[in-house]
């Protein structure tokens, strides 16, 4: 008998084995490599004289108005059904590659709702021709429309000059170059004609039961330019909306500053006491001081007073004098109290304006506020006093006789001298000594009762940093001329240089008491730490602005030394 040619193998079974040798081969050669390679290529061309179709490896959609039947194999070699139910239309899928012997099914990975299956479809249901690597194939259904899509797609995208009407444009852009079947219609792109009469609807259309495409906002972002924005003012629009939230954001903060630099001037009466106290105290350590300045100032005017009731000229000449004198102290020191008024009202103002409602910043402004109408009333009695010692000068100088009435002598080498008067010189009573005058002209240390702007310069902090400082060490090292006394509502302590400014605060801890603050509630206590210039310091010593958002946070320091 003649021998037989030899042909490709027929055998059913043998080719469904060999299909499925073929689909897990490269899962296997991705793990043994190479010889695992090897055997299915032998096996592979044993079976079909050589011939091999590449694999595919590639995501795609289901693409089919009925959707797509998945089986075990291709119908044609006995496949069976994987999936009782076809897999619907836009169906995620992963296609590995062709059946080798019905290159016209695909194997692949369906993600389905209800699951995760694998096997063979009819190639031509499946679109793989993305339009970018993270499109999603869209069923139309009942009510879908390109806002809808495009709010729910794009609306986190949004943003000046390419608002929803641009996205919706994306949209008919990419699937005219795809050309499915599901979207007709031209691009949204209104006229100014169209904004006056109100058709501003959109002209594109969804075709149900139809797919479209879906881009990521990341590559919709890449055809600005080319697609239409759909805006008339191509973001005018966007710029006014932004200005009008700017301009009601500064209204509110300009309105808040209004009621905290109110509120400060109504709670000032609150803590009257409380700067008071702390003048008592600056009296208290300065009061010979005070007394010294007081009893010069009134034994120059007695002094004055008694020269002036003279009825000699050089008595009265010495009284106009020691009047010009104290006028100039007293000039001096209203010049002082303006200066120190202005400085306590531009702190009261930037903390007011700057309190954005917390009541601590608005307490500190009405401090400020205070010492403001304090140095402001001691300028103007350093004004009373100047304007009456100026006032007695001139008195005194009015009852002098004129230049004409003097008797001058010339000696026998020229020189002239006034011997007398051609008519007597009477005395002038100028009054008591004025208080307004010695009050006003005290100086007394730091920012108190505007006194010298040129403060003694303070001791330095002792540590360069709070961090893990303990209370009994602070105590040990408290700088001498600092005094430390407590806090207003006794929760703690504070220390007071010798320029009068707060230097530190230490609040103890008070978590028992629910309506603390939250600073107060803190586990060990807190710090308040400030420089010599009255500026809040960080736990490290930074000056922390008080425009710094974390302001409060950082300048609350909690108490570290356990």
């Amino acid at each position: 008998m003649k021998a037989s040619k030899k042909t490709a193998v027929q055998d059913p079974t043998l080719q469904t084995a060999l299909s499925k040798a073929f689909l897990f081969g490269d899962l296997l050669a991705s793990e043994i490599k190479y010889p695992v390679h090897v055997l299915k290529e032998v096996v592979v061309r044993a079976a079909y004289k050589g011939k091999r179709t590449a694999p595919i490896n590639k995501p795609g959609f289901i693409d089919s108005d009925d959707g797509s039947n998945i089986r075990t194999g291709p119908w044609e070699l006995g496949g069976q059904l994987v999936r009782t139910k076809p897999l619907p239309p836009a169906t995620p899928v992963f296609v590995s590659g062709p059946h080798p012997a019905k290159p016209e099914w695909w194997y692949v990975t369906a993600y389905a709702k209800d699951g995760i299956f694998r096997g063979y479809v009819q190639g031509f249901r499946v679109n793989v021709d993305l339009p970018e690597p993270t499109a999603k194939l869209h069923q139309i259904e009942e009510g879908d429309t390109a806002e809808g899509l495009a709010v729910k797609m794009f609306s986190s995208s949004v943003r000046k000059g390419h608002d929803l009407h641009f996205y919706e444009n994306v949209l008919l852009y990419v699937n005219r170059l795809k050309k499915p079947p599901g979207i007709t219609g031209t691009y949204r792109d209104p006229s100014y004609f169209d904004v006056v009469f109100g058709d501003t609807r959109s002209n594109i259309k969804f075709i149900k039961g139809k797919r479209i495409w879906l881009v990521s906002p990341a590559f919709a972002k890449t055809l600005e330019g080319i697609v239409p924005s759909g805006s008339l003012t191509d973001g005018m629009a966007a710029d006014f909306k932004e200005l009008a939230a700017a301009i009601e954001k500064g209204i509110e903060r300009v309105l808040q500053a209004v009621v905290d630099v109110l509120q400060s001037i109504n709670d000032s009466p609150k803590y009257v006491a409380k700067i008071l106290r702390e003048d008592a105290e600056v009296i208290r350590e300065n009061l010979g001081q005070i007394l010294g300045v007081i009893a010069l100032f009134l034994l120059a005017e007695g002094v004055s007073a008694i020269l002036a009731g003279t009825p000699t000229l050089i008595g009265q000449l010495i009284a106009i004098g020691i009047q010009l004198v104290l006028a100039a102290i007293g000039a001096a020191a209203l010049a002082e109290g303006l200066v120190t008024a202005a400085k306590h009202g531009a702190e009261w103002l930037r903390l007011a304006i700057h309190a954005d409602g917390r009541a601590e910043d608005i307490a500190l402004a009405s401090e400020e506020f205070l010492k403001m109408l304090q140095a402001i009333a001691l300028a103007a009695l350093s004004y009373m006093g100047v304007k009456g010692n100026w006032n007695k000068a001139v008195k005194i100088g009015n009852s002098l006789p004129p230049p004409s009435a003097l008797a001058v002598a010339i000696t026998p080498n020229g020189t002239r001298f006034v011997v007398g008067t051609a008519r007597p010189i009477t005395g002038v009573a100028i009054g008591p000594p004025g208080v307004s005058g010695p009050l006003g002209a005290v100086k007394m240390k730091g920012e108190k009762g505007g006194g010298s702007s040129k403060s003694p310069a303070s001791t330095e902090f002792p540590r360069k940093s709070l961090r893990g400082v303990a209370e009994k060490w602070l105590k040990r090292n408290k700088p001498r001329g600092w005094r430390q006394v407590p806090t207003d509502k006794k929760g703690g302590w504070k220390w007071i240089d010798e320029n009068g400014v707060e230097r530190l605060r230490f609040m103890w801890k008070n978590g028992l008491n629910a309506t603390a603050n939250k600073w107060a509630r803190q586990a060990n206590g807190y710090f308040r730490w400030q420089n010599a210039a009255g500026q809040h310091l960080d736990i490290d010593g930074n000056v922390i602005d008080i425009t710094d958002p974390r302001f409060q946070e950082l300048t609350h320091i909690p108490y570290e030394g356990l």
